[in-house]
């Protein structure tokens, strides 16, 4: 044992004799090179450890400078800005300055691809928008009053309204009319605590696709928003829905109207074609308004948290459409809006959500056409079997006493002429012209046929004109249709009320007692509507003998051959053939006049 110690002694010994006894006494190059590279190391991580804080610093302190930016300015407080309106006091650039405070995010409403929006209250008490703009990102101030100047003819109900706007070369802001009740998005994030109805979303959906619409195709020349999103979105306290920023990207520098040289939208509502080509279309703001009608139906956000944990990272097109593959559908709605209904509305607002999204820009619709569905949507009253019935019957009670209620006459056509409206549609979709209006969906309303009162004497447009004219009828005064399942047949429905003025100047008929009812004669040939053979039954009965004679002998068998021969007249697109001569579209389409008959 003791041997074994000291052997343990001497072997614990062994390194400290060597290490004090050998001849060299300082490092090898191997161990000099080693702790070198091993101290560079250490100071290279000092070093970028401190600059790093140093930048975060730095960052923390821009931050706050920029949460309360200065006015970018080179002028003199006094200035004034250029205003459309009366604001009761002066109006200069210290006056908005000093109502926003200096633009401040505490004043900040909003901000965008554009630029932020303040809220300010000036002297008068007015409270308007002030609309800082980017302002590296705008063409010179020559150009940029041009713009404005154009842009500030553009009027339109559900249009925010400008105001006023200041430019110069380091400032650029636009005033607006303030809209109390916030943004869509905001009413999107509130509506998770409430049921909204359908009504309400209906609403807000058809006041955007009218601003998109008449942006679309009736301004000159035309306007892409190409930034339609929620908190563009405002609101009044009577939900009334207006869209803001609207033209602005035709200040954006390179500006064209078909390709442009970058994006100026917002992640999750850009087009596919456009985030990956740069390509813009009126197609854009249509993928942009379907992310915005999911999003307003779901109470989700275009790229919401929840889809985080999906496998593929969804955004909530591709949500739901996983939704709809997998029948779950009804999962698509906020809480309990599914459970309120009606449901076949909530469907049809899902499937225009899905079409408005659809990947190629030649699937998705015209927002004209979307308008055309939203306004028809929106009227539509779903009843069960009984109730269907009841107002049938008293609809046709109401129309005898009254042969005058127009809109009683329509809920009679509406209520029993459902399976009539379904072979109309079945012959539309066969019918090359038929499926053109299908799809375009054209509605005879002032705005759209107004020129017809500048087309020759000799046109078809003009004699409808004419014809329109001698009646003191605008065609915007028709009852909507409301008792139609599908918006398909609603629209059939509707495109049938709104052709019978084209037939009665095509056959050229009057708008008198006999005229009506033989009109309605050719319309039940034409579409076996149980509601136009009840009209004649009717009217007839109301006849004095003399029009009952004069009816039978003459005006019934000409309306019973009129509406034999002539052709399929619900497939006819009346609307393009306004220019053409009257007499040669009649001769076309087998048109027989009515018999000129001294009464």
């Amino acid at each position: 044992m003791t041997s074994l110690l000291s052997g343990n002694m001497e072997f614990w010994q062994q390194p400290r004799r060597m290490l004090g006894s050998g001849k060299k006494n300082g490092f090898s190059s191997y161990e000099i090179i080693l702790i070198s590279v091993a101290s560079l190391i250490v100071f290279v991580l000092i070093v970028l450890i401190m600059v790093y804080f140093y930048m975060r610093k730095i960052r923390r302190s821009s931050s706050r400078v920029n949460s309360t930016p200065p006015p970018r300015r080179s002028v003199t407080e006094t200035e004034r800005l250029v205003v459309f309106k009366d604001f009761g006091v002066p109006l200069t650039f210290d006056t908005v300055a000093q109502a926003t405070g200096n633009f401040t995010s505490k004043y900040c409403i909003g901000s965008g691809g554009f630029g932020s929006t303040y809220r300010a209250e000036l002297a008068s008490g007015t409270i308007v928008a002030v609309k800082r703009l980017t302002v590296e990102m705008c063409q010179g101030v020559p150009q940029f009053n041009a713009e404005i100047s154009s842009l500030r003819r553009i009027k339109h109900p559900n249009l925010i309204t400008l105001l006023g706007y200041y430019a110069s070369k380091t400032e650029m802001f636009l005033v607006y009319n303030y809209l109390p009740g916030g943004s869509l998005e905001d009413f999107i994030r509130l509506k998770k605590n409430r049921v909204t109805s359908v009504k309400v979303i209906n609403k807000i959906a058809t006041d955007v696709a009218s601003a998109l619409a008449f942006l679309h195709d009736e301004c000159n020349p035309r306007i892409l928003h190409r930034d339609v999103k929620p908190s563009n979105i405002l609101l009044d306290n009577d939900l009334n829905a207006y869209l803001s920023d609207f033209g602005l990207s035709r200040l954006l520098e390179g500006f064209e109207t078909h390709v442009t040289t970058g994006v100026a939208g917002t992640f999750g509502y850009v087009a596919p074609e456009y985030a990956l080509a740069c390509r813009a279309s009126e197609k854009v703001d249509v993928y942009s308004y379907g992310v915005m009608l999911l999003e307003l139906i779901s109470g989700k956000r275009a790229l919401d948290s929840s889809f985080s944990g999906q496998e593929n990272g969804y955004t909530i097109v591709t949500w739901v459409g996983m939704l709809r593959r997998e029948k779950r559908s009804e999962e698509a709605f906020g809480d309990g809006m599914w459970e309120v209904g009606p449901q076949n509305v909530l469907m049809d607002l899902l499937d225009l959500g899905v079409i408005c999204t659809a990947e190629t820009p030649s699937g998705r619709p015209k927002m004209k056409q979307v308008l055309t569905f939203t306004m028809v949507e929106g009227a539509r009253v779903r009843l069960r079997g009984w109730q269907q019935a009841a107002v049938a019957l008293g609809s046709a009670v109401g129309a005898l006493v009254d042969p005058r209620r127009a809109d009683l006459i329509a809920a009679l056509g509406e209520t029993t002429g459902k399976p009539a409206f379904e072979r109309v549609l079945e012959r539309m979709k066969r019918n090359p012209e038929g499926r053109e209006i299908l799809l375009d969906r054209p509605r005879v309303i002032s705005k759209n046929v107004g020129h017809a009162w500048d087309l020759p004497e000799n046109t078809f447009g003009a004699a409808y004109a004419k014809f329109m004219g001698s009646r003191n009828f605008s065609p915007d005064d028709r009852p909507p249709v409301r008792f139609m399942e599908t918006e398909e047949l609603a629209y059939v429905a509707m495109r049938a009320r709104e052709v019978h003025d084209f037939w009665h100047t095509l056959f050229g008929l009057p708008t008198n007692l006999i005229g009506e009812s033989a009109l309605k004669v050719i319309e039940f040939e034409q579409m076996l509507l149980p509601m136009c053979f009840m009209s004649v039954i009717g009217g007839t009965a109301r006849f004095t003998d003399k029009q009952r004679s004069l009816f039978y002998q003459h005006y019934f068998p000409w309306a019973v051959r009129a509406g034999m021969k002539s052709t399929d007249l619900m497939c006819v697109y009346y609307e393009k053939h306004f220019h053409e001569d009257l007499d040669e579209v009649r001769q076309r389409w087998g048109i027989i006049p009515a018999p000129s008959i001294q009464r």
